[in-house]
């Protein structure tokens, strides 16, 4: 609708241009790498296999949200796992397309990944084998940006309880029920494999891009904390008025 597309074009700005800006010192970075277009759809992206698809980069010019018209601004964790989550790591998917990632990430998680049924796996079980959260295992550049991105939004106790989980052992029945082991079992150190990760990927951050990750996320976390969404509106409301 035209009324949630308003939202969520004042909370991009908010939440995301105007904190690269911040960090950037200026509008410059995101003139020169962000996407030209933002693509707002209504409904999600329903695939063959049951997921959502919720973003879509396309060749550093494009990024399309889906499941815009579920917006609710006053819900943070909601607004972070559809839609500004999305953004970061779909914008750190153009950003290792222009500079690519070290190719020391490729090997902390070699063999784990799962391409075709990641789906199958549950948030808790890919923690404990040293992703965020299920789709992150499915191939290396997804693990890469989601690092990012979940750290990017994810207020300090929601990172400390994905963590929890990644030091803990889980077990998925066929039917989907999921268990606490009372010993992990994979043989992955999942705290300390996301920790490796996080380095690599603050390190990439700051020495391919003069960006610091932590005041990054700072940032965002101060943002989402203090927004008004009806002021937010209201840029736009009042134009002409």
């Amino acid at each position: 609708t035209y009324d949630n597309a308003i939202t969520m074009a004042v909370l991009a700005k908010y939440l995301w241009w105007d904190v690269y800006a911040s960090v950037t010192g200026g509008t410059e970075f995101l003139q020169q790498y962000g996407p030209r277009i933002i693509c707002l759809i209504g409904s999600g992206g329903h695939n063959a296999t049951g997921s959502v698809t919720l973003g879509v980069a396309q060749g550093g010019l494009k990024v399309t949200l889906h499941a815009v018209n579920y917006i609710d601004p006053s819900n943070v964790s909601t607004l972070n796992e559809y839609y500004f989550k999305t953004m970061h790591h779909e914008f750190s998917h153009i950003l290792h397309q222009t500079k690519t990632y070290p190719a020391e990430f490729r090997t902390i998680s070699a063999g784990y990944y799962k391409p075709n049924g990641w789906e199958e796996r549950s948030e808790q079980e890919a923690r404990s084998l040293g992703f965020t959260g299920n789709y992150g295992s499915s191939q290396e550049r997804e693990d890469f940006v989601e690092i990012i991105a979940n750290y990017i939004v994810k207020t300090d106790d929601e990172w400390q309880s994905m963590m929890s989980d990644a030091a803990k052992g889980w077990k998925q029945d066929d039917d989907g029920t999921l268990h606490q082991l009372e010993k992990d079992e994979d043989g992955v150190d999942g705290p300390d494999v996301i920790a490796q990760k996080l380095t690599i990927c603050r390190n990439w951050l700051r020495d391919e891009w003069n960006i610091e990750l932590d005041s990054l996320r700072n940032e965002v976390q101060r943002r989402q904390a203090s927004m008004n969404i009806d002021s937010l509106r209201n840029q736009v409301l009042t134009i002409g008025a």
